[in-house]
């Protein structure tokens, strides 16, 4: 018999936590604030442009530099995304919660290069589950190399709260 308790997580920046329950649904606990940051970027600047505040056409954001650097200014901000870069404001985008250990059979933290353009994060829970974090990550790596994407820092953890019954 599983004893029941509760698994608290806090997650911030460019990381997901993606739970597996009993059930077999696979849900995010976590909400990947990276995600669409050059939308959100542009929509605020239309914005500001309202307000009066001046900033080069949306043609000089096209360059990735230039939009890689804008982005990094919404650092912690309502329009931006999260991220630990020691600054106060930090403590206003940490996401927590609790789950009960008797609901969860696996969790998997993995960070923003893990996510696959193609695939919704359920779909990547699963890819990860059966071929492992290696194959998985290889698969990755040579779409990216095919399509000519950047790659980014691929780190995960995932823990299966096995019951008694199950012996790893």
């Amino acid at each position: 018999m599983k004893k029941e308790g509760k698994i608290s997580y806090a997650q911030l920046g460019d990381s997901m936590i993606i739970a597996e329950y009993q059930n077999g649904t696979i849900k995010a606990l976590t909400r990947d604030t990276v995600k669409d940051i050059s939308y959100r970027a542009k929509v605020w600047r239309e914005e500001q442009r309202k307000q009066g505040v001046k900033f080069p056409d949306e043609e000089y954001f096209q360059d990735r530099t230039h939009q890689l650097i804008f982005n990094r200014s919404l650092a912690n901000k309502e329009y931006g995304y999260a991220v630990a870069n020691g600054k106060e404001e930090v403590l206003k985008f940490i996401q927590q919660g609790q789950v009960n250990t008797s609901e969860i059979k696996t969790l998997l933290l993995i960070t923003d290069g893990l996510f696959h353009p193609k695939y919704s994060i359920e779909e990547t829970f699963k890819k990860i589950q059966t071929f492992g974090f290696q194959g998985y990550s290889m698969e990755l790596e040579q779409y990216e190399k095919r399509e000519n994407l950047r790659s980014d820092d691929k780190s995960g953890i995932m823990i299966c709260l096995c019951n008694e019954e199950r012996s790893i």
